[in-house]
């Protein structure tokens, strides 16, 4: 059987981990060293679309992935690298902004 190959390769805004640090905050590192402690919580609860609403459970939420360097939470939320890393979107609070050589 033919192994297949990742031929995925980071941009510097990617996002190349994330881990869960409260119920629905979390550290987002990026692949240009740069990570995000974020606040998913309001963005969540004030959503009115249901595929959103039902991540107010922390279960589920804890459950998000990183997918070719999108934050992704089973393709029914997820947040462009870009404005994650701008803090660009609305609804999500920064808590902490670190780079690697800090």
């Amino acid at each position: 059987m033919a192994k297949i190959q990742n031929y995925f390769q980071p941009n510097s805004v990617d996002v190349v981990d994330a881990e869960v640090i409260t119920d629905h905050t979390l550290k987002v590192e990026f692949a240009n060293g740069e990570s995000r402690t974020i606040d998913f919580g309001d963005y969540i609860r004030n959503n009115k679309n249901p595929l959103i609403k039902q991540y107010t459970d922390k279960e589920k939420f804890g459950k998000c992935r990183v997918v070719n360097g999108v934050l992704t939470w089973n393709n029914d939320m997820d947040f462009d690298p870009e404005a994650l890393l701008k803090g660009t979107i609305s609804g999500l609070q920064y808590i902490n902004n670190t780079r690697d050589d800090d």
